[in-house]
């Protein structure tokens, strides 16, 4: 889940302190993940509803126990700048 670690990464440049702030961050990031990639197979290929339903489900749970694990690893620690001259 490459796209996890893109969601950690841009948790880890903001300024979010609490918990349960960076908890939802990664949360929000994976429930736009879940919807953009899984609603275009319900669409345009015909899935079945409760297939998609159970795969967006199973999906969100997957960024919401990364983002726990995240949440706790990061801290309270300030963003790194990516770059000086910036």
């Amino acid at each position: 889940m490459a796209e996890v670690l893109i969601a950690v990464f841009l948790l880890s440049q903001t300024r979010i302190s609490s918990y349960g702030g960076r908890v939802g961050f990664i949360m929000l990031v994976g429930l736009a993940a879940v919807i953009t990639t899984n609603v275009s197979y319900w669409n345009w290929y015909g899935f079945p509803g409760n297939y998609t339903l159970a795969y967006m489900f199973t999906g969100f749970m997957g960024y919401l126990f990364a983002g726990m694990v995240a949440a706790k690893a990061l801290g309270k620690y300030a963003p790194v700048a990516l770059s000086r001259a910036a």
